[in-house]
């Protein structure tokens, strides 16, 4: 094969491999993307003339390229990555609500929460329409509730857990105030 052909057939596996980050990205088509073109510029120069020569020069390049860019690379193409709690229900916890159908551990019904109604079951014994309850915790689109008489009376703020095995620690009523 001449030398043309291969200097040619480098620049379009350069090419390919550059334009191939954007559909597969990881910073790693790219640098070898980058190796071929050297190499394409190595056999254009007359540097690298046999096949089995080019290849080794890719692949070394390649590897260099990899083991010693793709890391700042990475840093430099970063995106904005924030991490913080996303349980947007942890907020409502607490919070009194009114049974709109008749409720209970074993039995699924609705609670009025802000202007809407929402699936919910209860902890404790069963709950009539117009019981108070407070939210305990939400599992999927159901909250989970508590009578509010049991909370009133109880004194030190109970100790949950959300389903997940973590504690949810639900506020005392009497120690919120109003802003």
């Amino acid at each position: 094969m001449s030398g043309e052909m291969l200097t040619w057939i480098w620049l379009a596996v350069g090419v390919v491999l550059i334009v191939g980050e954007a559909v597969i990205p990881g910073l790693v088509s790219i640098f070898g993307g980058f190796a071929a073109l050297f190499v394409a510029l190595l056999t254009f120069l007359g540097i690298t003339t046999s096949p089995v020569s080019q290849a080794l020069v890719w692949m070394a390049l390649s590897v260099v390229l990899v083991a010693t860019l793709r890391k700042a690379a990475r840093k430099a193409f970063a995106g904005d990555v924030r991490t913080e709690d996303i349980d947007e229900a942890r907020m409502h916890y607490g919070r009194e609500v009114e049974v709109v159908e008749t409720l209970s551990d074993t039995q699924e019904g609705r609670i009025r929460y802000q202007g809407s109604s929402w699936k919910a079951v209860s902890t404790g014994p069963e709950l009539q329409p117009g019981d108070k309850a407070r939210l305990v915790f939400q599992d999927n689109l159901t909250w989970v509730v508590e009578p509010l008489s049991a909370a009133e009376h109880d004194d030190d703020p109970k100790q949950l857990t959300d389903g997940t095995g973590q504690d949810l620690l639900v506020p005392d009523s009497s120690q919120q105030t109003e802003a």
